[in-house]
């Protein structure tokens, strides 16, 4: 297909036009005239050419609207990437600074952790020491109060015992005041039969009276006035005379042979050679069957019987001590007996006796010297009455009658046994002769004796008389060096046994024994 010459031109020329429309064509007139040129050298018609031209200029127009477009709109792109290439700028500042402001902050929660820490770490420490201190004032607060609490316990045990000792004893009193009334209402009635009785006969007596007084009258008419002799009468005075200087030279020498030898006991003798230990031994061997002839029921003076009753007694004393009792035991025998009396005479003297001081000595020597049960009880209760007083007290503790009541302490008679815890708990009262009592007890003897009794009569023994061995031993207890005497002898496992058989109905019975155990360092738990 051919085309004619213009339209050739035309592409020709539109073809460039559109290769350099966008490279932004700013020599737009050199090219129209090489155009021109091109045009010219083909020889076309005018009337082509113009219309050409005017075509080509309304492109030009065309074209340089759109290069202004163009150039205004590089112009606004290159303001807007200068703009863009400072906010870019501007957000690399803005992110440096934040990175440095973040690295800052970092370092600063770093640092801020690290005083946390340390902090944490002081704090720690000081409220640990504050606490240290603290629990180790409250443990030593703590552990006053409970050495208070339980200094509290123990004095409110003790009190209780005391106090149901003391009901227990007078409930005994008040059996006793019944007793005494009623003893007190049968000699009474008596007393009204005796006093009938002697109203007839001092009407008696009267009539009689008057009858001797006439037949005196009677003799005096008839037989010769008798006048005694004056030197028989002088010979009686100086008799008397000479056996009261007797009767106290021998009280003075019988005290003064107790004060140094015999109530010293045994080490005294041991110290001296054996010819003195024979020669003690044999003098007394001699002198007391004598002694008991020296004491007449017609001599009332105590003062006369005191020394015969102390030498008897720190004689047996002594005898028992070298085992030489059994030589003189049919003169013991008669010894309790003739101070015993049965009623006679010479019972109102020595057993039965005002004077407290004799009645006691007289009751320690049957308890050494008989061995009827009957009688032996009748003294013990006779010294329970006694041990009331602290005079007799006093006399129980100088004579440590605490010797002679340990073979007494044995399940074979039950009533002698009783009678004797009973004058051992009279003694244990709350007194100014406590601590010595105690402190007499706290022997091996009595603690071998108790742990026979409660070892071998466990489950024979009466409620009763194991209350009372508690509160004797809850008393010992509280001494310290008494506790290698309840080792020793196994007391301990004895009294926990106990303790763990008790039951509702024996609740004084495991109070004791817990404070027993408690003081002895025994834990219940």
């Amino acid at each position: 297909m051919t085309y004619p010459n213009y339209l050739k031109v035309y592409l020709l020329v539109d073809r460039r036009l559109c290769k350099k429309k966008m490279s932004c064509l700013s020599d737009s007139s050199t090219d129209y005239d090489s155009e021109y040129s091109i045009l010219h050298t083909d020889k076309l018609d005018v009337q082509q050419i113009n219309k050409i031209y005017s075509e080509l200029k309304s492109i030009g127009k065309r074209l340089q609207n759109e290069s202004a477009l163009l150039s205004n709109r590089k112009s606004e792109l290159e303001v807007r990437e200068r703009q863009a290439d400072a906010k870019e700028l501007a957000l690399a500042e803005t992110l440096e600074n934040l990175r440095s402001k973040e690295n800052y902050l970092r370092i600063s929660q770093q640092k801020i952790t690290q005083l946390h820490r340390d902090l944490n770490a002081v704090v720690n420490l000081q409220v640990k020491e504050k606490i240290s201190d603290k629990e180790d004032y409250y443990d030593v607060e703590i552990n006053k109060l409970q050495l208070d609490l339980r200094e509290k316990t123990r004095e409110c045990k003790r009190l209780k015992s005391n106090f149901d000792t003391v009901r227990s004893l007078n409930e005994v009193l008040k059996s006793q005041l019944a007793d005494a009334q009623e003893t007190n209402i049968k000699l009474d009635s008596q007393l009204q039969a005796c006093q009938g009785r002697l109203n007839n006969l001092l009407r008696l007596n009267i009539k009689s009276s008057r009858k001797c007084e006439a037949k005196e009258s009677i003799s005096k008419e008839t037989l010769p006035k008798l006048v005694p002799s004056s030197t028989s009468i002088q010979d009686r005075q100086i008799t008397c005379m000479n056996f009261d200087c007797f009767n106290n030279v021998i009280c003075i020498l019988l005290e003064w042979i107790c004060d140094v030898q015999l109530s010293k006991g045994v080490e005294v003798f041991r110290s001296y050679d054996e010819y003195i230990s024979e020669f003690t031994l044999g003098r007394t061997l001699k002198i007391l069957p004598l002694l008991m002839d020296i004491i007449s029921p017609q001599n009332s003076n105590v003062k006369s019987h005191l020394p015969i009753l102390r030498c008897i007694y720190f004689s047996i004393i002594y005898l028992e001590t070298v085992n030489k009792k059994s030589t003189l035991s049919s003169t013991l025998r008669r010894i309790g007996q003739e101070l015993y009396g049965g009623g006679s005479e010479r019972s109102a003297i020595f057993y039965n006796s005002g004077n407290a001081h004799v009645r006691f000595l007289s009751s320690l020597i049957i308890l050494k010297t008989f061995s009827q049960d009957d009688i032996l009880a009748r003294v013990l209760e006779a010294i329970r009455s006694d041990t009331k007083v602290d005079s007799v007290k006093e006399l129980f503790l100088h004579y440590q009658a605490n010797s002679v009541m340990l073979p007494f302490l044995f399940v074979r008679n039950k009533v002698l046994l009783s009678l004797t815890l009973d004058i051992f708990l009279q003694m244990a009262i709350e007194s100014s002769f406590l601590n010595a009592f105690l402190d007499s007890l706290s022997c091996e003897e009595f603690f071998k004796q108790v742990s026979v009794l409660i070892s071998t009569g466990n489950k024979s023994l009466d409620q009763l008389v194991l209350e009372k061995c508690s509160i004797i031993l809850q008393k010992l207890s509280k001494i310290k060096s008494n506790k290698r005497y309840f080792e020793l002898h196994k007391l301990v496992p004895s009294l926990e046994n106990i303790y763990k058989d008790c039951d509702d109905s024996q609740g004084f019975l495991a109070l004791n024994l817990r404070s027993t155990l408690f003081s002895l360092g025994v834990n219940l738990s």
